[in-house]
């Protein structure tokens, strides 16, 4: 299904997990090919869904929403600074503030 997908990272996770079952196999006595008939010729063929272009521009996609994230997060890690001063400010006030009343 993953292989079909028109995600390129999703095709590409598939191919990365038939791979990792190809190896596994590799130590069974061609486990993939006596079950599913799958062979290394027809991973091989699979390959073809990879493409470095794709893959790139889908990278570069993710890329700009990692980038558009991580300015929100130092925005409001700004503004949380800067609101956790004042607060503490306030706060020393205000205990100064209570201390010369109370006298």
């Amino acid at each position: 299904m993953a292989l079909l997908s028109p995600h390129v990272m999703r095709r590409h996770w598939g191919i990365t997990i038939i791979m990792k079952s190809y190896n596994k196999s590799m130590l069974n006595d061609n486990y993939l090919y006596e079950i599913y008939n799958f062979s290394y010729k027809d991973y091989l063929a699979l390959a073809k869904y990879c493409d470095d272009y794709e893959l790139k521009k889908d990278i570069a996609d993710i890329k700009k929403h990692i980038d558009k994230y991580v300015t929100k997060y130092v925005k409001y890690r700004k503004l949380f600074k800067i609101t956790l001063s004042i607060s503490i400010v306030l706060l020393i006030l205000l205990i100064i503030c209570i201390l010369l009343l109370s006298k």
